[in-house]
């Protein structure tokens, strides 16, 4: 595994290898000199696993920022309370990249501009088991598109989707199916529990098979309690005592 850091050398750009069980967090006050937050990928195409990106500001991409000709896969994120002063306050995928997320959490990140959680620059997206939730921007709050080319989501809880179906909201992609709009139910937001309470929608409402071979959520724990995976990247009610380990 590699670890990184997102302190006031900048981003993490053109990484060599995998990055897994790291918090990649930030002083509230550092703002990256790049147009990216915590990490940039530039002709990457990795796995990236159990990861945590925390209150880290840039123009673009706070949180990650996937440049052209990069394709990464992320599985078992967390990105929240990051903030961008213009696009992407989670994650910025920029024109011909590609994004592959698997059971991420999305949660309270901000653009100023638009895509709070998620800003897709003409670029291709496939994102399930993933929770999109309370982030802010003025234009596409939880995802903005900037063309036509946009992501496919299936298995998703997306705050103002409509969910699957007649309601969905083509403005922010395409309806892979399984897809809900409803409060997630996190344990308790303010002291970072982010496993799902017992009536929690997006509890059990994953698909099994998009998680292979991931056994384990962000917390250590196994991945799929009670018979079906979860959405998000915690599963539900799991005690996160083995915390990925703090990388500054």
């Amino acid at each position: 595994t590699g670890q990184g850091s997102a302190g006031s050398a900048g981003p993490l750009i053109g990484l060599l290898g995998p990055l897994s069980n790291a918090d990649l967090s930030s002083e509230a006050s550092m703002v990256s000199s790049s147009p990216a937050g915590a990490l940039a990928a530039q002709s990457y195409h990795p796995i990236m696993l159990n990861l945590i990106f925390s209150a880290n500001a840039a123009s673009s991409g706070a949180g990650i920022y996937n440049d052209e000709s990069s394709c990464l896969t992320l599985v078992n994120v967390l990105l929240i309370d990051n903030t961008a002063s213009q696009t992407g306050g989670g994650l910025y995928n920029r024109q011909s990249g590609c994004l592959v997320l698997k059971n991420l959490t999305i949660l309270n990140n901000s653009a100023v501009t638009a895509g709070g959680g998620l800003y897709n620059d003409n670029a291709q997206a496939q994102v399930h088991n993933t929770i999109v939730w309370g982030n802010t921007s003025p234009n596409g709050a939880q995802v903005a598109n900037s063309s036509s080319l946009r992501p496919d989501f299936s298995y998703c809880d997306i705050q103002g989707s409509g969910g699957s179906g007649g309601g969905w909201s083509t403005a922010l992609g395409q309806d892979g199916g399984g897809n809900i709009d409803a409060a997630p139910l996190f344990i308790n937001i303010a002291q970072r529990q982010l496993g799902l309470l017992p009536h929690s929608p997006a509890r059990n409402a994953g698909l099994d098979a998009l998680i292979n071979p991931i056994a384990i959520d962000l917390s250590g724990g196994p991945r799929i309690l009670d018979g079906r995976v979860d959405m998000g990247a915690y599963e539900q009610l799991w005690l996160q005592l083995f915390l990925p380990a703090m990388v500054r």
